[in-house]
């Protein structure tokens, strides 16, 4: 068993209560970050959300705006669009694809060939992922990175919960290149990692084209809905049982389906009824 933490509902409470009396009510983000701008940005809709291996042609486009109610924007000269490339063994690098946007909202096609190009590459690999997430520059001259090569985080992920045009936030528009999507491929033995419990096996069953059904899950049965169109997964809230002294352990979740290395990764809410485990993260892959 891995050794995880329940924050009960006391605590979360506290922990809000002290965090709204904190925070600048004029700056609703962190203080440390105030010099930089939220740029938001998402894959237009109607428009190509995975890559193939090989093919640099289809229909790209992601737009970026700057929600009204981020803050001081007088700081910023312009954004750049970044692009980070992952390869299949997790080693990322970024290359500046577009420079100069100083016009909000702005949508911006992508040409797949030419941001290949600046990786040395001429077309995607299966495997990879092409993430886009945009800079900030400042008038001082100082970059913002949206992302950052030492860490590998995006810089913007901490605004997430904001709202904008009813969705959340979105700090990078991530494009995987797939293999093809077989769910028979994902049927018998799997192992599953989580905070739970150290690395354990379970049943992969197929359910339909659309949805397979993961046989103990911490211990319990969990259907897994499979979006064939961008390789998307989500798992409805789900009861899966008890976990030691505390009952009615309750997961649900969104991620990705890797088709490449037969991997399902999810990460949402966990809880109980005698509080919450925070956000934790399944991955499953088969045996």
């Amino acid at each position: 068993m891995k050794r995880i933490y329940l924050y009960t509902q006391v605590l979360a409470v506290a922990f809000l209560s002290i965090f709204a009396t904190s925070c600048d009510k004029d700056l609703p983000f962190p203080e440390d970050i105030t010099k930089g701008v939220a740029i938001d940005i998402i894959r237009v809709a109607g428009t190509d959300p995975l890559l193939s291996g090989g093919i640099t042609a289809g229909n790209y486009k992601v737009q970026l705006s700057i929600p009204t109610y981020q803050g001081d924007t007088s700081m910023m000269n312009h954004a750049q669009l970044l692009a980070v490339l992952t390869s299949p063994t997790g080693t990322s690098t970024s290359q500046v694809v577009v420079d100069n946007i100083t016009t909000f909202p702005q949508t911006i096609d992508l040409n797949i060939a030419d941001v290949y190009s600046k990786f040395g590459k001429t077309a995607p690999t299966a495997g990879e992922t092409l993430c886009f997430t945009p800079n900030v520059v400042l008038k001082s001259g100082e970059v913002i990175p949206g992302w950052n090569q030492y860490t590998g985080a995006y810089n913007n992920i901490a605004f997430s919960g904001w709202q904008v045009d009813g969705r959340s936030f979105s700090y990078r528009v991530r494009y995987p290149v797939v293999c093809e999507l077989v769910l028979d491929e994902f049927v018998g033995d799997v192992e599953i990692s989580d905070n739970f419990y150290d690395d354990y096996d379970a049943k992969c069953v197929k359910m339909s084209e659309t949805q397979l059904k993961i046989e103990g899950l911490l211990g319990g049965t969990v259907l897994i809905n499979i979006n064939k169109t961008d390789h998307t997964v989500s798992v409805p809230k789900t009861v899966v049982g008890n976990y030691f002294q505390y009952t009615n352990l309750t997961i649900s979740g969104t991620g990705n389906i890797d088709a490449c290395n037969g991997i399902i990764t999810f990460s949402g809410p966990a809880s109980v009824d005698q509080g919450s485990f925070g956000t934790e993260t399944w991955v499953i892959k088969v045996k």
